[in-house]
């Protein structure tokens, strides 16, 4: 898991890179996109981490099951919210096939 993490900590900076271009709105909003995307599945990883860590710690959850769930609930809303942004960005490049693929 976290190999998956530094790769997409990875994938964060040019992300980044493409918002303060000039280019073309299009372009701009699909990256802004992906960046989200990015972020909130960070932050889920980052939850799920914790909740393997809390896990370790009370494998039968026996004083960590309201922390358990309150953390669950945090990394399904990050996993949501990243599948809703790679959508947005997969709804842009599908209306603007000609513009992401001259870029890459």
């Amino acid at each position: 898991m976290q190999e998956a993490w530094d790769e997409l900590e990875e994938a964060r900076e040019p992300l980044s890179e493409v918002q303060a271009l000039d280019v073309e709105l299009e372009i701009e909003e699909y990256a802004r996109s992906l960046s989200e995307a990015v972020d909130a599945q960070i932050s889920a990883e980052g939850q799920e981490i914790a909740f393997y860590e809390l896990l370790e710690q009370d494998p039968t959850l026996e004083n960590g099951h309201t922390e358990a769930e309150d953390i669950l609930s945090e990394v399904d809303e990050g996993y949501e919210e990243a599948e809703e942004a790679y959508e947005r960005a997969q709804e842009i490049a599908d209306a603007n096939p000609e513009l992401l693929r001259e870029r890459y």
